[in-house]
């Protein structure tokens, strides 16, 4: 059964639970936005960026999402908003309201969401390029892959073997109303069918 949990909390008190999620021997990444700049990487464990506005923290096991609220009017420090979207409630967010009803109401499917870039290069850290987007572009894709026909290429290793494309795995929670939430679970290699 999927847990919806959340928490107003500080910075100090997101870290360390971001810690403790690290902790579980799960493959995380970390997505997170400052002025002007945005990550996407693979993450063990250590530091968030002290200067991230939101993020996200996402496995395979579940996914903690912040945004910053603003300092608290009591006593000046700064709030993050934190939801964990997951499969199960770790240990770490205890503290956090329970708020699984909501999931009660919604249907419950997953899908890849194709990423930008075509592999360029090859090698201990491959780079996708897109036309539409000048910029070069790094992934840390999982093992396996998801797509349309056989999934092939790339095993995320490192080694020189990296997917033509990567998608991002997306779990989508939905009403009658439509979407409620979206949960990012992984980064994985991705092939088209044939008529790409």
């Amino acid at each position: 059964m999927a847990v919806l949990r959340c928490a107003d909390i500080d910075r100090e008190r997101l870290a360390a639970v971001a810690e403790a999620l690290a902790g579980d021997g799960e493959g995380w990444w970390l997505w997170s936005t400052s002025a002007g700049d945005w990550r996407l990487r693979r993450w063990h464990a250590g530091a968030l960026p002290e200067d991230s506005e939101e993020g996200r923290l996402f496995s395979r096991a579940g996914e903690l999402r912040w945004r910053r609220i603003g300092a608290d009017p009591k006593n000046g420090v700064e709030a993050m908003r934190a939801v964990f979207l997951g499969d199960a409630a770790p240990p770490a967010i205890a503290s956090f309201a329970v708020r699984d009803e909501e999931l009660a109401r919604c249907r419950r499917s997953e899908a890849p969401v194709v990423l930008w870039g075509r592999l360029l290069e090859r090698g201990s850290q491959p780079v996708w390029f897109e036309q539409q987007i000048p910029h070069r572009l790094r992934y840390e894709p999982e093992a396996g892959g998801l797509g349309d026909g056989e999934a092939r290429g790339g095993d995320g290793d490192g080694d020189g073997d990296a997917p033509e494309r990567v998608a991002l795995l997306q779990e989508e929670w939905r009403s009658g109303q439509g979407l409620q939430l979206c949960r990012w679970k992984a980064l994985v290699p991705f092939q088209f069918g044939e008529g790409e």
